[in-house]
């Protein structure tokens, strides 16, 4: 599937879909990981009809990851209708932006956070033409938003595999952003598996 300014509308329902628990044996620490969503959040840049993904900054005020690139997301609530209104509704208290603008276009196997005790949903949307400065921002959350075209995203110039202590397979990491803050971490994890999977199929562009 490939996104770009004519990506079509649809009226798929989040509430009738369904999540896509992984198919892996994670070892979680606990007995009963929670669980996550987070958008990925693809989108057309108003000013020059770009086809780009939206990264969030995490606020200075939050406990965990504060000051890091991410996407939209956070823990599964009791009065959520299925994973995907997780998201949905974590993107609108964390941007503004109201769920009916986000067209869900799919899913990806959920992953473990680093902790080993939360199940992350990957959920792919579209929020069609955007202009950032539109976004509300709740500070408290989400201290700037920002964008990286595909192309550049899928540009191998533009994306480092760093090996970090401990782990033993090596980590995408797209250290130039518009903000000066590197994309990494479990963000990039998603957003690496998204352009392999969903939007560059073939290796030799996407290696």
């Amino acid at each position: 599937m490939t996104l770009n300014s004519r990506t079509p509308s649809s009226s798929i329902k989040p509430q009738q879909r369904t999540h896509q628990p992984s198919t892996k044996k994670w070892k979680w620490k606990i007995e009963q990981p929670r669980k996550a969503a987070v958008l990925v959040p693809f989108v057309t840049i108003s000013e020059n009809n770009t086809p780009a993904v939206l990264f969030t900054v995490r606020s200075e005020k939050l406990n965990k990851h504060k000051g890091e690139v991410s996407f939209p997301g956070g823990i599964w609530e009791e009065g959520d209708a299925d994973i995907i209104h997780t998201a949905l509704r974590e993107t609108e208290e964390e941007i503004g932006l109201n769920q009916k603008d986000v067209t869900i276009l799919g899913e990806l196997s959920s992953i473990p956070d680093r902790s080993m005790t939360i199940e992350v949903f990957p959920i792919i949307g579209y929020l069609g033409n955007l202009s950032t400065s539109n976004l509300k921002l709740n500070h408290d959350e989400v201290s700037q938003v920002f964008t990286m075209s595909i192309a550049q995203l899928v540009d191998p110039s533009q994306r480092e595999l760093m090996q970090f202590r401990n782990e033993k397979i090596s980590i995408p990491v797209w250290p130039n952003t518009s903000v000066g803050i590197p994309v990494w971490g479990l963000t990039a994890f998603v957003l690496d598996n998204v352009l392999r999977n969903v939007v560059v199929a073939d290796p030799k562009v996407y290696p």
